[in-house]
């Protein structure tokens, strides 16, 4: 039974990697077709195929009346990618020093996590 698990998990990784390539090359074709950036067209593209399945996980979970299931895997989703981008940021960029403006903007950004857990004291 171990084995079969391993090896379902295998061949979706298989898929998901080959998903991907191709998903790649036709964004790339895409953006020589429409002559435009290939960031743009990724970002546009990629960041909303990207963001389907909360979307669509939020809708069925609003329509059978459970909303909070949804509301609960967007901000957790939400938090998931932002703590994996900030880590690799850190990582990559090592020692930084702080200024006044980055102090400001950390605030700011600090009181924009905070909102959501507002939204869950509704």
């Amino acid at each position: 039974m171990a084995w079969y698990t391993v090896l379902v998990l295998l061949a979706g990784i298989a898929i998901v990697v080959y998903g991907a390539d191709e998903a790649i090359k036709r964004l790339l074709n895409l953006s020589k077709f429409f002559r435009l950036s290939a960031f743009i067209v990724g970002v546009v593209i990629a960041g909303t195929l990207a963001v389907l399945p909360e979307l669509s996980i939020g809708i069925l979970s609003a329509i059978e009346g459970s909303s909070t299931f949804g509301l609960g895997l967007i901000f957790g989703a939400n938090v998931a990618d932002l703590t994996l981008v900030i880590g690799v940021v850190v990582l990559i960029a090592g020692t930084q020093k702080m200024t006044p403006d980055m102090l400001k903007n950390l605030k700011i950004s600090f009181l924009a996590v905070l909102l959501p857990v507002f939204l869950l004291l509704d």
